[in-house]
């Protein structure tokens, strides 16, 4: 009967139908199960008859491929029944006591004792892989908590994989040395179901806290599957095997195992035509290592020590085989056939292990003869050893993962020596393959996801809203030691050359965090000061790019300009609001003189463009929630940032160069005297932030019926008109003389004329951006002294209204005190507001701050080409010397757009082009 249905599996390649074809005869399945009753009671190391340890055998490889079915389908209700039942006819309690027996007299097994042992453990591997299997793919009103549970007791209380791990463990040790044979057919089994299985419990916990959280019967599945991960000799076996694949595929250090112990470990590998000369892993070693690495281990600091070295091999390792592996597929066409026939499928679920093969077609990873292991000279010869098609992007994520989890763990209980440089050297890993580019071949959610398990571990150290402490938490200083900063930047410029790159997609992941966080403002805070100005001025790259190659709706993929202009929005707000959403100046102050100087830089390289991109996209008459919203992502930001540098160039002396832009030119020497009078602040809200237009058309975009105050945003724009009137009385009044004809044509009546806008803003009802009726109180918590700024502009404004737009009228007696009001009404304001006021003092002159990098002296520069803006090499202007550009475009562009005449006051003689 055994042999019949047999060659019947075999014929029908072991399909769904032909189990349940087998299966679904009553007396068959019976006769079955009392076989295998049969062949898991009989005595291993006693002396039974041969015959009967044959026909055993026989019964257990028959059962094993019933259960082979397809795994991208449910098993048929027979081989379910069937798979239960064996279950609890104490399968799993008799194989654990004829292992833990065979381990007793491990020494003198015989051939077929070997052979029994081997089918006993492919047995106990396909029985568990299958009742899981069943779980997963359980009805979605089936008992999946229960069934899980039941297994889980199983496992635990029959000790059937600690008896089968030390079995494994004293087979192996017992090998002689240099062993020039095919391994004997229980180590062909055995490595196989234990490491499988170990694996398994990953999966199970996975399911027990993702699919089945909140159920009792999935909480305690999950404990007793950790009492079975955690076991002595299944954690140990997990090691040494794992130690075993590092040892060969790196030459590292075997941490004292013995050299035979290690060579008897090896995985079982194969060949691949896609990788010629080179072993492909052919079991579950890594995945077992993986496991044990990211649950079996004691959560002391030694146990995290191991798992984190051990890992960081594992991600190295990983990671150089997801590289051959994509340049092979490459080389030979991507795609489905560009695949092995024995990898899996992309369905996300693992295919079962396939039945040992006869000795004579056992391939091993060192060939005919088998080395020993646990010497780096003697690894160093092997052939290539790569991680299978199938598990190498899974298994570098979660890698990488799992070492900065428990890295991050160790650091926050003792940020000791190993640890920072454990970190470290994890980061140096990811900043070489940005370097290398990152041609692995995953997929686009698992380059987001890596990028945002790795920036989450920094994220959760900053409190949100809340001053940075005057020295980096010990997780932010190993991961800058390990160069994030570096790498964040070279990421954002290869996504800004590339949209579609792997790159851009790792960006949006790593970045994710710091769109809603203080993740950007701590690296600026606390990265090497070269470099976080680098970063800065990428970021302005990135937006200046934006701006001027973008001028129409979106029309490109824009998830990096999201990206981009969301970090952006983020760090100019984070740094003026604090955990209640007021304003605050809690990161002025001593220790933070470094975050000043980059938020100073941040300004006046991100608030230009930032302008044109939101005057772009209100100019377009875009709904607020269209697909081009990325544009005006920064106009929130621009208008709360416009009261302080109105403040600041007040400050200043009424708009003029004031003396701290002086002494920032006088100390930055001649060259950049004019660069530091033609810097200042009022002349950069001017001319480049372009202050009155842009005001004038958010009040006129504020307008809209589908225009929502989020964030108090009427509030904020009202408190901006009143800042940037005060500071440049006559660009608003010269603003509403270019606009007086379309002013006199708008309805007036019940208006409040308003010379930035250009035509009316309601004084009541609606959504007021300048009203009378409701004054918005003052940034700072104070009384209604934005209010009373807000009706000196109306009656200065009224007045020159009245006046029809003459200068001279606009310059009076009575306009002079009314120009007074609003200055001593805005001096009110900033008194009553001494956040505004500790920001405003704080901020470098536009020349001092553009001083902390040299760049390229093009404005509209957007060159991306290189790793940092601070590698970027400049070449100087051959006859002033001023100016440097970057390449030769931005050196003739610069010198139509006006450097012609800036070069011939600079230097000497006739400029020449």
């Amino acid at each position: 009967m055994l042999g019949t249905i047999r060659d019947y599996l075999a014929t029908r390649d072991g399909a769904v139908d032909a189990q349940g074809a087998v299966l679904g005869d009553t007396a068959v399945r019976l006769a079955l199960l009392r076989l295998v009753a049969a062949a898991v009671r009989w005595s291993v190391t006693g002396s039974g008859d041969a015959g009967h340890g044959a026909l055993h055998r026989a019964s257990m490889h028959v059962a094993t491929g019933l259960f082979q079915y397809n795994f991208q389908f449910a098993a048929s209700p027979a081989v379910a029944d069937f798979v239960r039942k064996l279950l609890r006819m104490h399968t799993l309690q008799c194989l654990s006591k004829q292992f833990a027996a065979a381990a007793t007299a491990v020494g003198v097994l015989t051939a077929p004792q070997l052979e029994y042992l081997a089918s006993a453990a492919f047995l106990f591997c396909y029985l568990v892989a299958s009742e899981l299997d069943g779980v997963v793919i359980e009805v979605e009103d089936g008992d999946k908590a229960g069934r899980l549970l039941e297994l889980a007791r199983a496992l635990r209380d029959s000790s059937v994989l600690e008896h089968a791990s030390r079995l494994l463990l004293l087979r192996e040790d017992a090998l002689p040395s240099g062993l020039v044979t095919a391994p004997p057919p229980d180590l062909c089994a055995m490595p196989s179901g234990v490491l499988s299985t170990y694996y398994s419990f990953t999966v199970m916990q996975q399911m027990a806290e993702e699919r089945l959280a909140g159920a009792a019967e999935a909480e305690a599945a999950r404990a007793a599957l950790r009492e079975v991960q955690c076991g002595p000799c299944a954690r140990h076996a997990a090691l040494v095997h794992g130690v075993a694949m590092l040892c060969r595929a790196d030459g590292g250090p075997s941490y004292g195992l013995p050299a035979h112990l290690l060579s008897a470990a090896l995985p079982r590998t194969r060949t691949d035509s896609l990788v010629p000369g080179a072993l492909v892993v052919q079991d579950r070693t890594a995945r077992a290592l993986m496991a044990v690495c990211q649950g079996g281990m004691a959560p002391t600091r030694l146990g995290r020590r191991i798992a984190v070295l051990l890992l960081l091999r594992l991600a190295r390792m990983a990671v150089a085989s997801v590289r051959v592996w994509a340049s092979a597929r490459g080389a030979h066409g991507s795609g489905a056939a560009a695949r092995p026939a024995d990898a899996p499928a992309a369905t996300g679920r693992q295919p079962p292990l396939q039945p040992p093969q006869p000795l004579q077609q056992q391939q091993h990873p060192a060939g005919a003869a088998r080395p020993e292991v646990g010497a780096a000279d003697a690894l160093g010869l092997s052939p290539l050893l790569l991680l299978p098609l199938g598990d190498t992007s899974k298994l570098m994520l979660e890698s990488m993962s799992v070492t900065w989890r428990l890295l991050a763990e160790a650091l926050a209980l003792q940020p000791d020596g190993w640890a920072a440089a454990a970190g470290a050297e994890m980061w140096r890993l990811v900043a070489a393959e940005t370097r290398r580019g990152l041609q692995w071949g995953i997929k686009d959610e698992d380059m987001r996801w890596l990028g945002s398990a790795l920036s989450w571990r920094l994220g959760a150290v900053l409190a949100d809203g809340e001053p940075l402490p005057p020295a980096p938490p010990p997780v932010f200083a190993v991961a800058l030691a390990g160069g994030v900063l570096p790498c964040v930047e070279r990421l954002l410029r290869r996504a800004g050359e590339a949209p579609l790159c792997p790159e851009a997609r790792l960006a949006e992941g790593l970045l994710y965090h710091a769109t809603s966080g203080p993740l950007l403002v701590a690296l600026l805070a606390y990265g090497e000061p070269r470099q976080a100005a680098a970063l800065v001025a990428t970021l302005g790259k990135l937006l200046r790019g934006f701006s001027s190659a973008c001028p129409a709706l979106a029309v490109a993929p824009t998830g990096v300009m999201d990206l981009v202009v969301a970090c952006v929005r983020c760090v100019l707000l984070e740094v003026l609001y604090g955990s209640e959403e007021r304003l605050s100046s809690r990161w002025v102050g001593a220790g933070q003189q470094q975050l000043a100087r980059m938020i100073s830089y941040a300004v006046c390289e991100w608030l230009p463009p930032l302008s044109r991109l939101a005057r772009q996209w209100m100019a377009a008459g875009a709904a607020p929630n269209s697909d081009d919203t990325w544009r005006c992502l920064g106009l929130p930001a621009l208008i709360c940032w416009l009261p302080p540098l109105a403040c600041r160039a007040l400050g200043g002396g009424s708009g003029a160069v004031g003396a701290a832009d002086e002494a920032a030119a006088g100390a930055a020497g001649a060259a950049m005297t004019a660069a530091g009078v033609a810097g200042g602040w009022r002349k950069f809200v001017l001319k480049e932030v372009a202050a009155v237009p842009l005001l004038g058309d958010a009040l006129r975009w504020a307008q809209r019926e589908d225009v929502d105050n989020e964030f108090g945003f009427w509030d904020e724009l009202a408190l901006a008109c009143c800042g940037v009137a005060a500071a440049c009385p006559e660009e608003v009044l010269g603003a509403g003389r270019e606009s007086a004809a379309a002013a006199a044509r708008a309805p007036c009546a019940g208006v409040l004329p308003c010379g930035i806008l250009g035509r009316g803003v309601p004084v009541s009802g609606g959504k007021p951006a300048v009203a009378m009726s409701s004054p918005p109180a003052a940034p700072g918590g104070g009384g209604n002294e934005a209010g009373e700024a807000l009706e000196a502009l109306a009656a200065q404004l009224e007045a020159w209204e009245a006046g029809g737009g003459d200068s001279c009228n606009a310059r009076g007696k009575k306009s002079k005190k009314r120009r007074q009001r609003v200055l001593a009404a805005w001096g009110r304001l900033e008194a009553e507001s001494p956040e505004m006021t500790a920001i405003a003092a704080v901020l470098l002159p536009p020349a001092e701050a553009r001083a902390l990098l040299r760049t390229c002296s093009y404005p509209a520069c957007a060159n991306l080409a290189g790793d940092s803006e601070a590698d970027l090499r400049l070449q100087s202007c051959g006859k002033c010397a001023a100016a440097a550009y970057c390449c030769r475009a931005c050196q003739v562009a610069h010198w139509r757009a006006g450097h012609r005449e800036a070069c011939a006051l600079l230097a000497p003689g006739p400029a020449e082009g």
